[in-house]
């Protein structure tokens, strides 16, 4: 009898939870939602943030702020958000960096895939081979045999070390049999201004720091990394015509949450950034950063995330990265 009464109450607690989230995810949201971004102001990751978070505010009627905690290639803020109460009022926008980290950070104070439920890909933006035009090179090719001939003569500028921009470039030393000299700047936007200016010659960055350049003459561009032509960069080249099929790397941004936020309010927010992602008025603000929209479930995201946790620890592990922590 005592065993029939607790597998009942069991049921009843079941059933009550599932009600509470049915009504958790039907009265969501019902204040402000805050979307947390790990990196400073002005990036790509907080671009993203701040054109999802007012598309959802207009679609809602609820305050949605964005709130930059920049440090540690973007652990900080994803540890604060990932430690939030799981409400659903407390996001992560991630980007691609959120999987190199647990290969180069050995001591992260949260688990990259058991503490976080994922919600959807909002964006993606290719990554760009740029060089000074000073560099005798005006192919891919050009630039592939000008580095085996002079080994560590080019000088590549990274965001920081164990950085995507630094992974990007590494994993594009693999690929092709290069080698080049890194050397590490504090951000993407003074990395890129050194390839301006000269000091260095290379640049493997996100399309949108790098091709308003491009388009002005001070950066010229090589490549672009993946398996077709990027659709805003239609006459760019990429990696895969040129042989080199593994270095298909885009850079995404997605939103993820808490692992316990109810699996309703999950769905919710899919389904409401999904149908948001298909307007013009989304497309057309993004394509400003030359993102374009990207999608998706949650299981479809995760996989994501995973495999290209994958992947960048082959790269960090046959280039030997290592970061002081």
């Amino acid at each position: 009898m005592l065993r029939l009464i607790a597998k009942l109450a069991a049921f009843v607690l079941a059933a009550l939870q599932i009600a509470h989230a049915q009504e958790t995810a039907a009265e969501y949201p019902s204040r402000t939602i805050k979307i947390v971004v790990p990196f400073a102001p002005g990036g790509g990751s907080d671009f993203i943030a701040r054109v999802i978070g007012k598309s959802l505010q207009d679609k809602w009627g609820k305050p949605v702020i964005v709130e930059n905690r920049p440090g540690a290639g973007s652990t900080i803020g994803s540890a604060y958000a990932l430690k939030s109460p799981a409400d659903g009022y407390t996001l992560l926008l991630a980007s691609a960096s959120y999987s190199v980290n647990p290969t180069v950070y050995k001591n992260l104070s949260y688990n990259s895939l058991g503490d976080m439920k994922p919600v959807v890909v909002i964006a993606q933006n290719p990554t760009i081979v740029c060089v000074n035009p000073a560099l005798p090179v005006k192919t891919l090719k050009e630039l592939i045999d000008y580095a085996k001939a002079n080994p560590d003569k080019i000088a590549y500028a990274s965001s920081g070390t164990g950085g995507l921009v630094h992974l990007n470039t590494e994993g594009f030393m693999l690929e092709t049999g290069t080698k080049m000299l890194h050397v590490p700047y504090r951000g993407s936007g003074p990395s890129a201004m050194a390839v301006l200016a000269g000091e260095v010659q290379l640049f493997v960055g996100d399309a949108g720091s790098t091709y308003p350049h491009v388009q002005a003459g001070t950066l010229r561009a090589l490549a672009v990394a993946g398996k077709e032509r990027f659709p805003l960069l239609p006459n760019i080249p990429t990696l895969t015509e040129a042989g080199f099929t593994a270095f298909d790397m885009p850079i995404w941004q997605g939103l993820i949450a808490p692992q316990d936020t109810p699996d309703a309010i999950i769905r919710k927010l899919n389904a409401e950034i999904n149908a948001l992602l298909q307007t013009d008025e989304f497309k057309q603000a993004i394509s400003a950063q030359l993102f374009v929209p990207a999608g998706g479930t949650p299981a479809v995201f995760y996989d994501l995330i995973k495999s290209d946790m994958v992947r960048w620890e082959k790269v960090v592990k046959a280039a030997n990265v290592t970061v002081a922590q």
